[in-house]
């Protein structure tokens, strides 16, 4: 069984349909400038995860390594999808979001009390982290930080032990 194989081509796309489709939403709504709206981001990756090892299952037996290396590479391509989006939506459509977390930032920082070069030191550092093209980055990454650890505690419970006969050869349980 190959790594990539349509199965989790299609669960990958599934997952960066669903960030795209919630960055739209929550875009639209301005819900996306309230930070209490980010685990909705991160529910998308274990529910692919099940929905590709329930349609595996059935099809194939899955060591815990093919396993986790199927449910990495679906968050990778669902990643890049949205790493994507978030790029042409912030960097090419409307830059107004990475506008309203620099305006946020700069405001609390002023308040902070740092001294002058301190603070400007600080701006510096967030205007570069605020470009659409490094601030997609560092989403993309993120996202694969999460998945990567929900990817190995679902493909923990999918994994199908094998039983050694007393041939040596390795049988399904």
């Amino acid at each position: 069984m190959k790594v990539l194989n349509d199965e989790t081509r299609k669960h990958g796309l599934y997952l960066g349909l669903y960030l795209i489709a919630l960055g739209i939403v929550l875009r639209l709504t301005e819900l996306d400038r309230s930070g209490s709206v980010l685990p909705l981001f991160y529910i998308g990756g274990p529910v692919v995860s099940f929905m590709l090892f329930r349609a595996l299952a059935a099809k194939a037996s899955l060591s815990y390594g093919r396993a986790l290396l199927m449910a990495l590479v679906a968050g990778l391509i669902g990643a890049s999808l949205y790493a994507v989006y978030v790029y042409i939506s912030n960097g090419l459509i409307d830059g107004s979001f990475l506008d309203y977390v620099r305006a946020q930032n700069v405001q609390q920082i002023r308040e902070s009390g740092v001294d002058g070069a301190t603070a400007r030191e600080q701006i510096d550092q967030l205007d570069f982290f605020l470009s659409p093209p490094i601030f997609a980055l560092v989403v993309w990454i993120r996202l694969q930080i999460v998945y990567a650890v929900f990817s190995a505690l679902i493909a923990f419970f999918y994994r199908k032990k094998l039983a050694v006969t007393i041939e040596g050869t390795a049988d399904q349980a």
